[in-house]
């Protein structure tokens, strides 16, 4: 029977601060593994839209699935919403200072995707996987 790792001479634990990084990771992976949060993210990237904006940016979500996302992270403290002082008195939603911080993960995540899970969608700049000729 094979000894576990943990219980052989001179193992030591992984460092907390290692852990604490690696916990810090899986957090954020869910967060943004939650439907609808990059791209809500993303489509928020241009500044402030209200709801109705946003909902026509995310395509590939439901129009109650994006209010639930926005009102999530709006909870989560990654977007703020405030009244606008327009006659109509829309809800406008605008990333809060972590949620900007998330632009750039979420663009080399986007690139990497476009890269290497061969989705065949055209890159942001227009080219598509494995180059412009492909």
């Amino acid at each position: 029977m094979a000894v576990p790792q943990s219980a052989r001479a001179g193992h030591t634990c992984m460092p907390a601060a290692r852990h604490e990084a690696f916990r810090a990771l899986s957090e954020a992976l869910a967060l943004l593994g939650t439907p609808g949060t990059g791209t809500v993210i993303a489509a928020l990237g241009d500044g402030p839209a209200p709801s109705a904006d946003v909902r026509a940016r995310v395509t590939d979500l439901g129009n109650d699935d994006v209010e639930r996302c926005l009102w999530r992270l709006c909870a989560d403290g990654l977007v703020q919403r405030t009244r606008s002082a327009a006659a109509s008195a829309e809800d406008l939603y605008a990333l809060a200072a972590p949620g900007r911080a998330l632009l750039i993960p979420i663009a080399a995540v986007l690139v990497w995707a476009q890269d290497h899970l061969r989705t065949g969608t055209p890159r942001v700049d227009g080219t598509r996987p494995g180059g412009p000729d492909v």
